[in-house]
């Protein structure tokens, strides 16, 4: 069930969790996070798996082992920026940077990529964010993966600790254990 959530509560724990996940693995994840706690509605698990997708797609597909993770308010939203430097096919990006991520792509060697940012597509439009690939940095060659979630200034609703670790496991496994070819 959706209610106000404290979006940082929710994705902070999954980026300072990550970094120390990722590093063993080849994956330098540095981030900047906001100090200004910023509330929305929708779903902690939701905002959650998000976050760890996001982060999935990054570790998975750099070409560098560099991915840089960043949250912010900005003009009344909650900005969640994750940016690397690709490792994907040429033609595959630049379809991918259409923002449509079914048909030909479902069926093509990034198929868990694009069917991940299907879902994450799928699910932000359902709850009225924005989702968005794009490209940025000096020669437009790093990827940018961001999430831009409306805020409002309800008090959020009370929830447990949450121990990020179970999730990352589950959203990195390919990096742990890599397919057997």
């Amino acid at each position: 069930k959706d209610s106000n959530v404290e979006l940082t509560g929710c994705i902070h724990p999954i980026l300072d969790c990550a970094v120390r996940f990722l590093r063993p693995n080849g994956v330098n994840l540095s981030m900047k996070q906001t100090e200004t706690p910023a509330t929305a509605e929708g779903s902690p698990s939701v905002i959650r798996f998000i976050t760890s997708a996001m982060l999935n797609i990054a570790a998975e597909n750099n070409a560098d082992g560099r991915v840089r993770a960043e949250t912010r308010s900005l003009d009344g939203d909650f900005l969640l920026h994750v940016t690397f430097e690709p490792d994907i096919e040429d033609e595959v990006l630049e379809k991918m940077l259409d923002c449509y991520y079914g048909g030909e792509l479902l069926e093509s060697a990034y198929r868990d990529v694009c069917f991940d940012l299907l879902l994450i597509q799928m699910v932000s439009e359902t709850l009225g964010w924005r989702f968005g690939v794009t490209r940025t940095g000096c020669a437009d060659g790093l990827l940018a993966l961001t999430l831009y979630i409306p805020t409002n200034e309800e008090a959020p609703a009370l929830s447990c600790p949450f121990d990020p670790m179970p999730l990352l496991e589950v959203a990195f496994a390919g990096l742990l254990l890599p397919d057997e070819e």
